[in-house]
């Protein structure tokens, strides 16, 4: 198991697109947050009902 400040500074490297725009718009203090990093990018992917149509 990575520590999560090391997890984030891995994660930060590679990700791009939609992840990288929701990394972004969070605060300093949020982007050290691991679990608000993730539920963030998770946000950024979620389809809404019309994508299923």
């Amino acid at each position: 198991n990575w520590p999560m400040s090391i997890r984030i500074v891995m994660l930060q490297t590679v990700i791009t697109g939609k992840a990288q725009e929701a990394y972004a718009a969070l605060t300093m203090e949020d982007r050290k947050d691991y679990d608000k990093v993730k539920v963030a990018i998770l946000k950024a992917y979620e389809l809404v009902p019309e994508a299923y149509r």
